[in-house]
């Protein structure tokens, strides 16, 4: 998970992890202010971690999973190893 001090976000130039974290804390770039990165990324993978679970639920209950369920899980799980996603793209060419 990036922290304010991880430098510069690989998929968009110029932007650095801390800018987006005084963003957060300050209200810039039109945001409410009074966050941080870490709330931003805690709050989204448990999100995702709910969304994971539902689509289980759904598997074991018969339904299936949906193939693009399936590749989403995946790129969500190379992300959070770090991966930009660019290097992802790549691996589905």
């Amino acid at each position: 998970m990036p922290r304010d001090s991880s430098g510069p976000v690989e998929d968009a130039p110029g932007e650095t992890w801390k800018a987006i974290d005084v963003a957060l804390h300050e209200g810039l770039r039109g945001l409410p202010g009074g966050s941080s990165l870490h709330a931003l990324l805690v709050h989204y993978r448990q999100k995702a971690g709910r969304r994971n679970q539902h689509v289980s639920e759904l598997a074991d209950a018969g339904r299936g999973r949906p193939r693009a369920v399936g590749r989403r899980r995946k790129v969500l799980e190379l992300r959070s190893q770090g991966l930009g996603i660019k290097k992802i793209a790549k691996r589905w060419e």
